[in-house]
């Protein structure tokens, strides 16, 4: 079968390469355009019919091999997993060791924060080859987005007043090699100096903090990208 379609409201209309020998897929050969012909509606219907018993699309009904792009899809995936993680194990953030909060000079101390990507780029897809469903995950570069909360006090409180400092980090390879060999490296943070704060050495301390902080976020990314991965996973068992 050649990837030539005709345009139908009742659904997809191929071109049969009759060419005798042509493979599994009845492809033949280029030169042999003239042997092509146009299916009956009722051939189309039942190839349409047969092709939905296998995984792919309707080019795909001889299971050779199919690429997906789930791009988009992981990256919107994963700003939903950091939300969901930012706000169960972030918002007391003194209860949990790895993001301890400590008392930051002035009095400030780090509450909660907020986390997402900007862009993913690399390769995050789903493989149909010889009738099987693989998940492939390799990203490139990728920055992260941090706005971390600070309010004086001991017990948390807005009307004592706030900051949010904001910061970005990069991770320089996210795959699924480097999520089960724990091999992620947090580099590049930076964070800025909250404006609103009168006093300097307060304004350096906060960032400071928040450098420091995002730093010791290995664990937390890593079980982020590791949700997307199973959830990658998924799609492809589907």
């Amino acid at each position: 079968m050649s990837g030539l379609e005709c345009n139908s409201k009742k659904g997809y209309h191929y071109w049969w390469d009759n060419v005798p020998g042509g493979g599994d897929g009845g492809g033949g050969n280029d030169n042999n355009n003239n042997n092509n012909k146009q299916l009956t509606r009722e051939e189309s219907l039942r190839l349409e019919e047969e092709s939905q018993k296998v995984k792919g699309s309707k080019w795909n009904a001889a299971q050779t091999f199919e690429e997906r792009s789930y791009l988009s899809w992981a990256e919107t995936t994963l700003n939903e997993i950091l939300r969901r993680q930012c706000k169960d194990e972030l918002w007391f953030a003194s209860e949990k060791e790895h993001i301890k909060s400590k008392e930051v000079r002035g009095g400030w101390r780090r509450r909660f924060l907020l986390l997402s990507v900007k862009k993913l780029t690399g390769n995050c897809s789903i493989v149909l080859s010889r009738g099987k469903m693989k998940h492939g995950l390799d990203l490139e570069t990728t920055e992260f987005e941090i706005k971390a909360t600070y309010t004086k006090g001991e017990y948390f409180d807005y009307d004592d007043g706030y900051v949010e400092v904001d910061g970005t980090f990069t991770v320089p390879e996210i795959s699924i090699e480097t999520i089960a060999d724990d091999e992620f490296e947090i580099r590049d943070a930076k964070a800025k100096e909250p404006k609103e704060v009168e006093d300097e050495n307060e304004r350096k301390a906060l960032k400071e903090d928040c450098e420091l902080f995002m730093k010791d976020l290995k664990g937390f990314v890593t079980g982020a990208c590791e949700h997307l991965e199973q959830k990658l996973a998924e799609k492809a068992n589907d």
